[in-house]
């Protein structure tokens, strides 16, 4: 056994080793400001014939108190219908167009904190590209008509959230996790709210935080660093510079024990759970912990898979059949956000709840007890990191990747990856941060009428 664990263990220092340097295919990150503090980073990339883009834009935490919440959905959305607007009728941009539907892409996403893009093109199209995000971010004056369709469509999307059970539970868990704050209420806001919002209002807020202050761009990409920084200043240098976003609460969890939100399911017989526990903030050792948890709980040679235990326990009596296309329970991904979490999503008897919420606590506070077997981590170990090495490899994910770590203020100079903390990481390290957080436990749950 003895000889196992050292092969394991001579296999993730080596993926580690390669996660961290890449010699000979990527050159070291290089960051920077422009004059209007729009903030440059690049990576060149030679092992890749793509370029990888990365936009994002700090749109402010405590706007909700300013009765503008949504407007960064809804201001997004719009960009989203502006820029299929460009690629379709403007053609300077049509090279573009043609990449994106070979199967390059480009993608919009609204987060707590901040918007972002990210973007995949050859490197000839590279300046086009920057070129055509510069122009979608800084569109003015906004038209009313794409503005209406933008709010159509989002508007749907809201009402289908708000219909997805799955969606209700995990938004009444970021309640119950971190009060009643900004960060614990739907992102895309909700119908009302996003009807309400005036064409004014929507100006106001893009000339607010749409600015070089709170603005990031990423680039991975063959090009020369000196190229694509050039690049960027020429597209994106005129913004103007503007002020900070206002700064995140440096401790939104207000409960300090653990809390339940329930709400009512109105269109099934089942009960819908989400339980999880705080993870320490990303940029440390302590988030670490949390992705190597996730692996040893998540897929079909996870813990919640083989527990048949806790499947008996969720008292649904589902068919084989039926579990083989939709298991009842799954961790959910632990992602880069200010507020990192472990949790698992479950569906269960309304009679059988309790059983369901001791069963999944087990597994919990086992991490506490550090009942985890060397083979068990080592395996999820290396699936963290493979994980880790797929995102390396392309090069819109890096870009996104390095992106979201500076909207949260984390740094992009070192290794973004933590491949060495993943591959030195003991079981006894996880018994420190599970008893530092895992105290406190958090759920949302839907019971039927």
């Amino acid at each position: 056994m003895k000889a196992v664990r050292h092969s394991w263990l001579g296999l993730l220092l080596g993926l580690a080793a390669a996660l961290s340097c890449s010699p000979g295919s990527a050159s070291p990150l290089e960051r920077g400001v422009l004059d209007n503090r729009l903030v440059v980073v690049v990576e060149q990339n030679t092992a890749t014939n793509l370029a990888g883009v990365f936009v994002g834009f700090r749109v402010g935490a405590n706007t909700e108190t300013q009765g503008r919440y949504p407007a960064r959905a809804l201001l997004q959305e719009h960009n989203r219908v502006y820029a299929q607007k460009l690629l379709d009728t403007e053609s300077h941009f049509s090279p573009l167009a043609a990449e994106f539907q070979a199967g390059a892409g480009i993608r919009f996403n609204t987060e707590w904190d901040y918007v972002q893009v990210r973007a995949t093109c050859t490197p000839q199209n590279l300046e086009s590209l920057l070129q055509f995000l510069a122009q979608v971010f800084r569109s003015d004056p906004l038209s009313p008509e794409l503005v209406n369709s933008a709010r159509q469509h989002l508007i749907q999307h809201c009402s289908a959230a708000e219909r997805s059970l799955a969606e209700r539970a995990y938004y009444l868990f970021r309640q119950a996790m971190l009060g009643k704050v900004p960060p614990a209420r739907p992102v895309f806001g909700n119908p009302e709210a996003i009807e309400a919002i005036s064409l004014e209002e929507l100006t106001a807020f893009r000339r607010r935080y749409f600015t070089g202050a709170n603005a990031a761009v990423v680039i991975v990409s063959p090009e020369s660093a000196e190229k694509m920084g050039q690049l960027v200043r020429q597209s994106f240098g005129l913004y103007p510079k503007g002020l900070p976003a206002e700064p995140l609460a440096s401790d939104p969890r207000l409960p300090r024990q653990s809390g339940v939100r329930v709400g009512s399911n109105t269109s099934s017989s089942s009960a819908i759970m989400v339980l999880g526990v705080g993870l320490p903030p990303p940029g440390g050792e302590g988030f670490v912990v949390g992705q190597v948890l996730h692996q040893i709980l998540a897929g079909a040679q996870g813990r919640l898979r083989r527990d048949r235990g806790l499947l008996h326990s969720l008292a649904l009596n589902l068919p084989f059949q039926l579990l083989a296309r939709r298991f009842p329970i799954k961790a959910i991904p632990v992602t880069l956000e200010s507020n990192p979490h472990l949790a698992i999503y479950a569906e269960a008897d309304p009679r059988a709840i309790e059983s369901a919420r001791r069963a999944i606590l087990r597994h919990v506070d086992s991490f506490r007890e550090g009942s985890i077997r060397p083979e068990e981590l080592a395996r999820a170990k290396q699936r963290t990191l493979n994980d880790m090495a797929l995102t390396l490899q392309r090069p819109s994910a890096l870009a996104a990747h390095l992106g979201k770590r500076e909207m949260l203020g984390l740094d992009c100079t070192v290794s973004p990856h933590q491949a060495a903390q993943v591959a030195a990481l003991t079981s006894q390290d996880i018994v420190q941060i599970a008893e530092a957080y895992f105290r406190e436990h958090y759920i949302g749950v839907l019971l039927p009428d």
